[in-house]
């Protein structure tokens, strides 16, 4: 029992995109964020100030899992109007986030320290036009059970999506992994116009240390974008 609750309260690392979130209210008409805290990845980051200089980029925070602060209600009077969106999407104060199948475990960490994170790279070949995913852990843990999930979105038309799931597996301290020839661009069923564009990388770990990373390529180094009709 007692080793037990002494893992509850052992430090954490999380591997994640570091953003704000909090709380949407509406009053008279109006929207507003109340009780904004940071994020990295889905987990609640309290007890340091948001880096501003590494928000939106990839971060390792560590600290202890914690209840979330009691910052009292939330003044709504549901006057505004509701926001249409895909049943994937959600609103999130430095915009729209996505819900995975996919999911790495969610805390609430009283922080310790925030650096930057580099083990994540990604490189587009415009020649094949696929791209090389590289994982490097600096950590002193090994990374367990890693899934890579690429997830594309449509060019033209309605927004649709599609994935691409590839276990990865177990990556010791200071190892590398490199996956290669991973496609660039897809089409729907193969059929020309239905085409989708690489626009985020997943990777994800379903225990400690977390990497609960959902990234663009362009952060990490691959601007993908979709192609134009004519240059079809």
């Amino acid at each position: 029992m007692l080793l037990t609750l002494l893992a509850l309260f052992a430090p954490v690392t999380v591997i994640g995109v570091l953003s704000e979130d909090g709380i949407e209210a509406c009053q008279d008409g109006a929207r507003r964020w109340v009780n904004v805290h940071p994020t990295v990845g889905w987990s609640g980051a309290y007890g340091l100030p948001m880096p501003s200089d590494l928000k939106g980029k990839l971060v390792e925070a560590t600290g202890e899992p914690t209840p979330p602060p009691n910052l009292g209600p939330v003044p709504n009077d549901f006057t505004c109007p509701p926001m249409q969106a895909r049943s994937d999407w959600v609103r999130a104060k430095d915009g729209v986030r996505y819900m995975r199948d996919l999911k790495a475990p969610r805390h609430a960490l009283k922080v310790e320290k925030i650096e930057p994170f580099t083990g994540l790279t990604a490189r587009l070949d415009t020649q094949t036009d696929t791209v090389t995913v590289t994982l490097q852990n600096p950590l002193a843990e090994a990374w367990v059970d890693v899934t890579l999930v690429l997830h594309y979105e449509g060019c033209y038309g309605k927004p649709m999506h599609m994935e691409l799931v590839r276990p990865v597996g177990r990556i010791e301290p200071g190892k590398r992994v490199v996956i290669d020839k991973l496609p660039a661009r897809r089409t729907r069923n193969g059929v020309r116009g239905n085409e989708h564009a690489l626009a985020s990388i997943q990777v994800v770990t379903p225990g400690a240390p977390i990497l609960d990373i959902d990234v663009a390529p362009a952060v990490v180094g691959a601007a993908i974008t979709c192609k134009t009709r004519n240059g079809r």
